[in-house]
């Protein structure tokens, strides 16, 4: 007695027990039946029917990328026996929707990130996880600089700084602006400018990435300039003359401007120093000073009142009222004035000794008797004498040569000493 299995009426094994044992390796509905053989004939058995179904899979899901704004079908291929149950589910708020096919409208960035389909059936459960990535263009984009209240000063280094509050994907590249004209672009969104126009600029920055670019609010920067002073010649003015000096002082914003007298510290505002009946106590240096936030300046000027010497003076050192024939003086002759004395002449009983630019001559005394010394300074306004030095030069004592003489004991003679001298 033999066994044989048929399939969908295709012969299969042969058993001597009529016994089978088969793996379920394919699904759908099949048709079995067994045929008993001996050496007398051969009988079949009535059909039987098994179906055999097939657990849930899903074919593999590719992450998305989708601009904000735009239209997303997300479709689960799902495949088992029995067809599978399908959704989708949102897994950061867990909502579902039913369904191989989900459809997100006008999408926005709060429906980005993981979603996964769900497929189930009588013999098991599948799922697939979708990343989907909503990008959009740079959102809040500010211009911020190191200016303290948009203001800042020629020549000064400008930091501007471009940022954004959000970006997807991240910004690429930063322009910068001045008055609609590219300073160039970066990276970073950082740059620094030297200041080197004055006057009022607008300033802006654009963000880009991928999806588009965004523009920063303008921001507009006053540039002020420090204060520049022309110069200021030296004057020469006469006594009871007026004299008015001008600063010119330029910057932006206009500077405060004063005039200072550098030896009393006197100071007079305003651009216009007014000098009327000048005297010689006005000469001297003036400082004009420029001020403003971003700066300072000054010029300096000098102011000459010429006179002729004053307070001519002579001393005679080395020397009291009386002096002895060959002694010698010094004799100093100084005085004010301005321009300054250009030469000295030193008399002696009003006969010239000599002259000289440092007021100092040494003097031996040849002559005796009383000797009157006065000296005489000059420049170019005019010349002035001193008051008279006066002393009284004598001779020193000297005695005439006494011959031998032989004379007789007892005899008389005289003996004359002849003494000369101042006294």
């Amino acid at each position: 007695m033999s066994f044989q299995l048929f399939k969908d009426n295709v012969p299969m094994e042969i058993s001597a027990s009529g016994v089978w044992v088969k793996t379920l390796s394919e699904g759908g509905m099949f048709v079995y039946k067994c045929v008993a053989n001996n050496s007398i004939g051969s009988a079949s058995s009535a059909t039987v029917n098994i179906t055999v179904h097939v657990s849930s899979t899903i074919q593999p899901l590719q992450n998305k990328t989708i601009t904000e704004g735009g239209d997303l079908n997300q479709s689960c291929n799902a495949s088992g026996t029995p067809p599978p149950v399908v959704s989708w589910v949102r897994i950061s708020t867990g909502q579902r929707f039913d369904g191989n096919v989900s459809q997100l409208i006008n999408i926005n960035r709060s429906e980005s990130r993981d979603y996964r389909c769900e497929a189930s059936n009588e013999c098991g459960n599948a799922s697939e996880v979708q990343d989907i990535d909503v990008q959009y263009k740079p959102e809040n984009v500010q211009l911020t600089t190191n200016a303290s209240a948009n203001k800042a000063c020629q020549n000064n280094v400008l930091k501007l700084t471009c940022s954004v509050g959000d970006a997807n994907p991240e910004v690429t590249s930063y322009q910068l602006f001045r008055n609609d004209t590219d300073l160039g672009e970066s990276n970073t969104g950082m740059l620094a400018q030297t200041l080197s126009n004055s006057g009022l600029s607008m300033y802006k920055c654009v963000a880009n990435n991928s999806v588009g670019s965004a523009e920063s609010p303008s921001v507009y920067i006053t540039v002020n300039v420090p204060p520049t002073i022309a110069p200021i010649l030296d004057r020469t003015v006469n006594e009871t003359d007026n004299l008015t000096l001008v600063c010119v002082a330029t910057g932006v914003r206009s500077p405060f401007v004063s005039w200072v007298k550098v030896s009393s510290g006197q100071r007079t505002n305003g651009s216009l120093l007014q000098l009327t009946n000048v005297s010689r106590s006005q000469a001297g240096e003036y400082r004009c000073e420029a001020s403003n936030e971003c700066g300072n300046a000054v010029e300096r000027v000098n102011i000459t009142v010429p006179f002729k010497p004053e307070n001519v003076r002579l001393v005679a050192t080395n020397i009291g009222d009386e002096a002895c024939q060959n002694d010698s003086v010094s004799l100093g002759c100084s005085a004010d004035a301005s321009p300054p004395v250009w030469y000295y002449q030193f008399f002696e009983n009003d006969v010239l000794l000599g002259s000289n630019t440092s007021g100092m001559l040494a003097r031996s005394l040849s002559s005796s008797g009383e000797l009157i010394y006065r000296c005489v300074a000059s420049n170019l306004v005019g010349a002035e004498n001193s008051a008279n030095v006066s002393f009284y030069v004598g001779v020193p004592s000297s005695i005439q040569s006494i011959q031998n003489e032989t004379w007789i004991e007892g005899s008389s003679w005289n003996l004359t000493c002849d003494a000369s001298g101042i006294p």
